[in-house]
Order: C-alpha cells, then sequence, then structure tokens
C-alpha cells in the first residue's frame, strides 16, 4: 500500500511539475501575443522552469534570489553590449565573444553553477535585441517561476532545496573559460560567414560550458552524454521550429499556441526518455523570436552547432586530462 501510494504521490509530483513548466510558458508568450511585443519571449525561462519545477532535484545549486539577481545583471549586460554593437557596427564574433566573456564572469562570480546565466547574457547580442523590455520580461518570468517552486514547496511537491555558496574557481577553470571564450568567437565568426548563425544559439552556449566542467562526467560517459545531448536539442528545436510553422505561419493562431505545443512536446519527449536537459527546453522557444525565413532550417544549424560545440568540449577535456597527468607525474 505505502508503495502504491509512494508512486501515486511521483506521479501527481511530475505531472505537476510538467503542467507548471507549460503554463510558465504559455504566461510569458499570452503576455507576448497581447501586448504585441516579441522581446517579452525570454526563451531561457523554459530551461530554468525544466531545471527548477520538472526535475525531482533542482538541476544547479543556487538560491531563488541569486538565481534572480544573476538573470537580471545578465540580461542588462547583454543588452547593454546588444546596445553597443549596434550603435557601433561591431562585428558579430566580437560582440558573441564579450557577451560569452561577461557571462563567464556573472557564472563564476556568483559562487553558483548556475550555467543558463551565460544565455542569458548571450540571447540579445545574437537576436539583436537592444530593449529593456528583455531584462525586464527576464526578471519577471524567473520571478514568477521561482514563486511557483516555492509555493510547490509549501504544498508538500517538492523538496525544499539547500544552498551552499560553491567557491571561486582555480587557475585550471579561469583557463578553460578563456579557451571557451575564444572558441566561441571563431566558431562565431564561421557561422555568420556561412550565414548560420544559430549554429551558435545562446543555450547551446550553456551546453559548452558544462561539457568543459570538471563535474561532466568521464571520457566514455562524455561521448554517451554528448550524443544524447545533441539529439534531444534536435528534437526540442524541431518541436519548437515545427509548432511554429503549422501553427503560426500556416494556420495564424497566436505565437501562444506554438509555444505550449513546443513545451508540452519537449516535455513528453524528456519524460519519456528519462533524461531531462533544461537548455534542450530553451532551444524549444527560441524558433518563436527568431525571423521567420530561418524557421525550417534552424533545427539542423542547432543539431550542427551542438555537435561542434561538443566535439570542442571534447577536446578541451582530454587536453585538460593529460595536462593533469603530466603535472602529477613531473610533481
Amino acid at each position: 500500500m505505502r508503495k502504491i501510494q509512494k508512486s501515486h504521490t511521483e506521479h501527481v509530483r511530475a505531472l505537476f511539475g510538467y503542467l507548471s513548466v507549460c503554463i510558465v510558458v504559455a504566461v510569458m508568450a499570452g503576455a507576448s501575443d497581447l501586448f504585441e511585443e516579441r522581446e517579452i519571449i525570454f526563451p531561457e525561462i523554459a530551461a530554468l522552469a525544466t531545471g527548477m519545477l520538472a526535475v525531482r532535484n533542482q538541476s544547479w545549486q543556487v538560491s531563488r534570489k541569486r538565481m534572480i539577481s544573476a538573470i537580471a545583471c545578465a540580461s542588462a549586460a547583454g543588452t547593454i553590449l546588444a546596445k553597443m554593437t549596434l550603435s557601433a557596427d561591431i562585428s558579430m564574433w566580437a560582440a558573441v565573444a564579450a557577451a560569452y566573456a561577461a557571462g563567464q564572469l556573472l557564472f563564476f562570480f556568483s559562487k553558483t553553477d548556475f550555467a543558463p546565466v551565460i544565455s542569458a547574457a548571450a540571447m540579445p547580442v545574437i537576436l539583436g535585441t537592444d530593449s529593456w523590455i528583455y531584462p525586464l520580461s527576464a526578471v519577471a518570468m524567473t520571478s514568477v517561476t521561482a514563486l511557483i517552486q516555492k509555493g510547490s514547496e509549501k504544498a508538500g511537491l517538492r523538496r525544499a532545496e539547500k544552498f551552499q555558496l560553491l567557491p571561486l574557481p582555480g587557475k585550471e577553470e579561469w583557463i578553460k573559460a578563456v579557451i571557451r571564450i575564444l572558441c566561441a568567437a571563431v566558431l562565431t565568426a564561421a557561422a555568420s560567414a556561412a550565414g548560420c548563425r544559430f549554429c551558435i544559439a545562446p543555450p547551446l552556449l550553456v551546453v559548452f560550458t558544462e561539457m568543459t566542467r570538471r563535474t561532466f562526467p568521464g571520457r566514455k560517459e562524455r561521448l554517451k552524454s554528448a550524443a544524447r545531448s545533441i539529439l534531444i536539442i534536435f528534437f526540442c528545436a524541431l518541436f519548437g521550429a515545427v509548432s511554429r510553422e503549422i501553427l503560426v505561419e500556416t494556420a495564424g493562431l497566436p505565437v501562444t499556441a506554438a509555444s505550449v505545443s513546443a513545451a508540452v512536446l519537449c516535455m513528453a519527449l524528456m519524460s519519456l526518455s528519462r533524461f531531462f536537459f533544461p537548455p534542450a527546453a530553451a532551444l524549444a522557444i527560441l524558433p518563436m523570436i527568431i525571423p521567420q525565413e530561418h524557421v525550417i532550417s534552424y533545427p539542423f544549424q542547432v543539431c550542427f552547432g551542438g555537435a561542434v560545440f561538443a566535439a570542442a568540449a571534447f577536446v578541451i577535456g582530454e587536453l585538460s586530462a593529460r595536462f593533469s597527468r603530466f603535472r602529477s607525474k613531473i610533481s
């Protein structure tokens, strides 16, 4: 009997989490349709909601207050960089490198492992969004998600998370950060020259960062995890692109319909595969705000970019591991 009750409780908790993600996305997209303002759509909120509400344990070691303040700083910094880029006609690779560097600094000095802050900083630069509506929406939607999480904890649907400040990164992590920024700059320049800027979609920068950190699995596990990540990235991006193309561009429905459709399909895929990958959820919502001419090619750009970033992360990981072994031998 206890097992049956426990199983029932788990199903209720899981269903509440999935529905909460879809509701957050619906509220955000609904506000965008109501006010006819696409800048209100903050794709990373799908990733935050997935990591805060859809999984049993929160995906990041971060408190709600630090999460909100980190998103506020990152989105504001990204908006300022976007304004500077548009006014000074700075090249895309330099602008993305600067945004990625800003995101890395916020990531490190927040003393958390809240990597989505990187995407929040890069998003306005890559999309050319210089409106202050973007950071206001980012903070508002992150706050709504945090309130839902707090409410679910009080209702007994989630266990309260304990947060401990993480130490500042050591020399090795700083070196990796510089290498990541250089890699992002090179890949951005190549993607821009090829007219495929969504090969460096902001959530992919989060994936790249995570894959090069020490906490990422070892060699064999890294390859397996990278392959699963790329597959789920592709399908979630495909869900978003197809939802927009069919429901918005063809059927003439509001963006809210396509956003909710993408969120539902994304949650279904993650639930069935038992692989919850927050950046993929953000990639499912991003098609709602990209230029229409890129929608069809978007999933393939994202998949290719994800594969390139995964390969770069693997090389960085191998070089780091060999350097560590060499250093241990001579010491």
